[in-house]
């Protein structure tokens, strides 16, 4: 996972696959790191992994800052509720102002389940409200995949 993470950073890749590497915690706060570091990585697929609700307030805080990464394949995991609001942050307080509509281009990829869970929580949509530092950090973030996390 380190090599993969260093690779990427040296290479500049664009486009990293890390799908069912078993992948948990521990690799999430290396990948914050890298997502954090706002390399030219635009795509990047973390399918079918082991990553849980913590993994997921991990990547979404490192999403926060980084305005290069187009699209993150997240699906096939085990971050339920809570890990799909901490990974949803950086589009909320972008621009998601009703569940399912995402502006600027933006596409959510959600399952029926997550939809009504961002229902039955409206305050969730409401962080594109905020002022001040907070405001200004920004994601370039415009796909997301949440399908089939319990």
């Amino acid at each position: 996972m380190r090599s993969a993470v260093k690779t990427t950073r040296l290479l500049n890749i664009l486009h990293l696959n890390l799908t069912d590497n078993m992948l948990g915690f521990k690799e999430a706060q290396l990948l914050s790191g890298l997502i954090r570091g706002n390399t030219p990585l635009r795509i990047l697929n973390l399918s079918q992994n082991h990553f849980a609700h913590d993994s997921a307030l991990i990547l979404g805080d490192a999403l926060l800052e980084n305005d290069r990464m187009k699209s993150l394949d997240v699906s096939f995991n085990r971050i339920g509720d809570l890990g799909i609001r901490n990974i949803l942050y950086p589009l909320l307080i972008h621009g998601l102002t009703s569940a399912g509509t995402i502006s600027e281009n933006s596409v959510a990829f959600l399952s029926r389940q997550q939809l009504e869970m961002l229902s039955r929580n409206p305050d969730l949509l409401h962080h594109n409200q905020l002022e001040g530092p907070e405001r200004r950090k920004h994601s370039g973030l415009k796909a997301i995949n949440l399908r089939d996390n319990y």
